[in-house]
């Protein structure tokens, strides 16, 4: 048992977020369950919200991603022909304004 006052209060902060965190992974382990049962399809987003959070490394949320069969990962969206919200090149970059060379 902890006697400074500080380290009192950062026992009582590791156990809530322990628990935080065993749920979450809990959360994780059901949806990725979900997922491959055909009911639900929330796994990948679970898992990224979890990386986002520091919950799991991110690169242990793209291990589970990849691991997953191709059933439960979302299908990647063609923009080929109009992408949406594309920038323009040249204002971007500033390639609409010339520039003269002085010396």
């Amino acid at each position: 048992m902890p006697n400074l006052p500080s380290a009192k209060k950062r026992l009582r902060q590791d156990a809530k977020k322990r628990l935080r965190n065993q749920a979450a992974k809990t959360r994780i382990k059901t949806e990725v369950k979900k997922a491959l049962a055909g009911t639900d399809n929330l796994a990948v987003s679970v898992i990224d919200r979890a990386a986002a959070k520091g919950i799991i490394h991110k690169n242990a949320a793209a291990r589970k991603k990849a691991a997953s069969p191709n059933v439960w990962r979302p299908q990647p969206r063609n923009f080929s022909r109009n992408p949406p919200n594309a920038p323009l090149l040249r204002g971007v970059f500033g390639l609409s304004r010339t520039r003269s060379v002085s010396e």
